[in-house]
């Protein structure tokens, strides 16, 4: 028979129930907006009877439990997803300062673009060396157009050095985010195994869930999987163990921190990931998704394709630009000219040395002038890199007016003890060089306008360089002061993708069919 009071227990019951459900769902509503917190519900069950004759009576309702609202399936969606999306945000905040730095007003080109800095970058940069030279082909006399282009030139050198030091930087700062990168991940595992013992404690009684430690530790799994794809698995006592690519980094409450190590024998000072128990693996080489694959991706491939390219670039401008200068007459002749590239061996074959820009088989014109830059005699230089050494061309041209030996005849030639080819004018005369199909002066740095074989050493020659004398000795003709020579464009790189096709805007660039 149930008693009064057996009336009130079972009302007493219900209403804290209930009073532990409201203060649930109002514990809910206020971490709405809280990060990595999960829904919790209150599970209500019948509370036990009380057995007695004639049967059981009823006692109300009692909490068997609050638990998470959590689904494990979701979760590894959600995890696999983070890493995705922490590698298209590293990726976009890289690809980002790529383009600042190549096309940007902001970039650091720009400073040294004073007129107008909003055209900044190699559109700018190029479009201004070209156009000088265009300018100067139709002035050639002028001293103020040479000296624009000699100005247009030390700014493209100036900024292609810029770019690719600041590339070179960007490479070193990502190596180095790579290495903080697993210094923050080993934080992040070790919070993991501190969670999961105190969860073991708490959980130890069965009727007891650590539902807010158990928030914090999903919400560290996600921060860590934005760094790289991890693997979860949860034990019977609460615990998870967590995996990168196969290798246990957090086994209950034990850490096997990732540790990031250089070769020394590598002078890029790359960092590689290993684990610190299976070292023998290095992960490096599997990372391609998650913040670190984003990192190590721009650093080994990005970034490194773009300094070649930006280094193919400035090959090709100094090549090209030197091939058309070295073959090429200004307003002043030489009396003396010595080249500024030393080969290894005088004796040997030039196309068995490693030169930055072999020569061909082909000739030049010796132009040979008196103080008044009357013609007096042009001789042909015929060379062959196959066959010929620099001694051999040192005496061919010694001996081009049949009169061999240092002061002998109108031109002497001779090899310097640094291995450079020096070339004199005897009796008050002169020379200029004219038509060098063979490219073997742009080989020896004779009467080149840029120097250096990449971005990062491309400069103006010295002899350029040198007050009105270098100004005068830039070549606007191909034959003569009066006769123009057209900057040609046809060189310009159409492997280049990065390369915006507007780039030179008065010339004619190729594009695929």
């Amino acid at each position: 028979m149930v008693t009064l009071f057996g009336i009130f227990d079972v009302g007493a019951r219900a209403l804290l129930a209930q009073q532990l459900g409201l203060n649930v769902t109002g514990n809910n509503i206020a971490n709405a907006n809280t990060e990595g917190y999960s829904r919790q519900r209150v599970n209500f069950v019948t509370s036990d009877p009380l057995n007695v004759t004639p049967g059981a009576i009823p006692t109300g309702v009692r909490v068997d439990s609050i638990e998470r609202v959590r689904d494990q399936f979701l979760d590894f969606q959600v995890r696999a997803a983070t890493t995705e999306q922490g590698f298209l945000d590293k990726n976009s905040d890289i690809l980002g300062e790529l383009q600042v730095m190549l096309q940007d007003p902001l970039n650091p080109l720009a400073e040294l673009l004073e007129e107008n800095p909003a055209e900044s970058g190699l559109n700018a940069l190029l479009s201004r060396f070209f156009g000088a030279f265009q300018e100067l082909s139709a002035n050639p006399e002028s001293i103020a157009v040479r000296a624009t282009v000699r100005e247009t030139a030390i700014t493209l050198a100036r900024g292609l050095n810029a770019l690719h030091s600041g590339l070179s930087g960007m490479a070193e700062r990502l190596n180095q985010q790579v290495s903080s990168g697993i210094a923050q991940m080993n934080g992040i595992f070790q919070r993991i195994a501190s969670l999961n013992q105190e969860i073991v404690r708490v959980e130890a009684n069965p009727q007891n869930n650590a539902n807010d430690l158990r928030d914090m530790r999903d919400n560290l799994l996600n921060q860590l999987a934005q760094y790289a794809p991890i693997t979860v698995t949860e034990q019977p006592n609460g615990q998870v163990d967590v995996r990168i690519l196969g290798t246990g980094v957090v086994i209950g409450s034990r850490v096997a921190p990732l540790e990031a190590i250089t070769d020394p024998e590598d002078p890029t000072g790359k960092f590689e990931i290993i684990n610190s128990i299976e070292r023998s693996r290095i992960l490096t080489e599997d990372l391609d998704t998650g913040i670190l694959g984003s990192l190590i991706q721009a650093r080994d491939e990005l970034v490194p394709g773009l300094i070649g390219q930006i280094d193919t670039l400035a090959k090709t401008i100094i090549r090209e630009v030197n091939n058309i200068h070295t073959g090429a007459i200004g307003f002043e002749s030489f009396s003396e000219i010595t080249g500024t590239i030393s080969m290894d061996d005088p004796n040997g074959d030039l196309e068995d040395l490693d030169l930055d820009f072999p020569p061909a088989a082909g000739s030049f014109v010796i132009r040979v002038v008196n103080q008044n830059n009357v013609v007096q005699n042009l001789y042909t230089i015929n060379f062959d890199p196959t066959v010929d050494s620099l001694n051999d061309l040192a005496a061919q041209i010694d001996a081009i007016d049949g009169a061999a030996g240092p002061g002998a005849g109108s031109i002497s030639a001779a090899v310097t003890a640094g291995n450079q080819l020096q070339i004199t004018a005897n009796g008050g005369l002169k020379f200029t060089f004219q038509g060098d199909t063979s490219h073997v002066l742009t080989a020896l740095g004779i009467n080149t306008f840029f120097s250096g074989n990449d971005a990062e050493s491309m400069q103006v020659s010295e002899s350029i360089m040198n007050s009105e004398s270098g100004l005068r000795r830039i070549a606007a003709s191909a034959t003569g002061p009066r006769e123009t020579m057209e900057p040609h464009s046809s060189w310009l790189p159409s492997r280049m993708p990065w390369l915006p096709m507007e780039i030179l805007p008065q010339l004619a660039i190729p594009t695929a069919a």
